[in-house]
C-alpha cells in the first residue's frame, strides 16, 4: 500500500515518489479518515505521527492518541476487531508472513512486521528511515474550526470531544527514506491542536 506523489526534490530519474504509508489495512483507514496522537510539543508530536505511519506501529500510535480512538477503528469495520485482525493476516500473507493473530499484542506486533516487510521490498535490506520537522506554523481559525466542526459528526463524536481542541499549529515534515533499490522524499503537511491541554495530530 502506498502514496505516489511527484516530488522534485527526488532521487532518480524523475520517479514517482511513493511513500509507504502503514503496514495494515486499519491503520491505513485511520491514516486517511482521523489520526489523533499526543506529544509534548507540536514538533514532537508531528514527528511521533508521521514516523508512526510509515512503520506500522500501532500500539505507539493507540498509546497517545487522543479519545477513544481504538474502538473508532473497530468501528470502522463490520465485525470490530476480529475483521482488523483478518485484514492483516491476509495483508502479512500477500508479504509472505504467516501470522494467526488473536489478541492486540500480536496485531501490533504483525502489523510492524508488515511494514518491516513492504518498506525491504521497495527500498532493500538496511533502508534508512530520516523523518524531520522542517518548521512549524500557526493554524489559520478557519482551519482549526473545520476540524471542531468534523469531530462533531456523527461518526466522530462519540470518541472525540471537540470543545477539547483549542490552539494549533501546522508542521511541515520531511521524510527520507534511502535505500539500495531507491530513495525517495515526500513534504508531509500535519496538523497539530491543543487537545485537553497537550499537543496532538489531528490531519482529516
Amino acid at each position: 500500500m502506498f502514496f505516489q506523489h511527484r516530488d522534485s526534490q527526488a532521487r532518480g530519474k524523475g520517479v514517482s515518489v511513493k511513500l509507504i504509508a502503514i503496514g495494515t489495512a486499519v491503520v491505513l483507514l485511520l491514516g486517511l479518515v482521523l489520526i489523533l496522537l499526543g506529544g509534548g510539543t507540536p514538533k514532537s508530536a508531528a514527528k511521533k505521527y508521521v514516523r508512526a505511519q510509515i512503520e506500522g506501529d500501532a500500539k505507539a500510535m493507540y498509546r497517545v492518541m487522543a479519545g477513544k480512538m481504538q474502538k473508532y477503528n473497530e468501528a470502522l469495520f463490520e465485525d470490530g476487531k476480529e475483521e482488523m485482525f483478518s485484514a492483516t493476516e491476509e495483508a502479512c500473507k500477500e508479504m509472505g508472513i504467516q501470522v494467526d493473530i488473536r489478541n492486540f499484542n500480536q496485531y501490533y506486533k504483525a502489523g510492524k512486521q508488515l511494514s518491516a516487510a513492504q518498506l525491504e521490498d521497495q527500498y532493500g535490506k538496511g533502508y534508512k528511515l530520516t523523518v524531520k520537522v522542517r518548521e512549524i506554523e500557526d493554524m489559520s481559525m478557519a482551519d482549526l474550526k473545520r476540524m471542531q466542526e468534523r469531530c462533531t459528526e456523527e461518526d466522530l463524536a462519540d470518541y472525540i470531544r471537540a470543545d477539547k481542541i483549542k490552539k494549533g499549529k501546522c508542521a511541515i515534515v520531511d521524510v527520507i527514506i534511502e535505500g539500495t533499490k531507491e530513495t525517495t522524499t515526500q513534504n508531509v503537511r500535519v496538523y497539530v491542536v491543543k487537545y485537553k491541554g497537550k499537543w496532538k495530530v489531528a490531519n482529516f
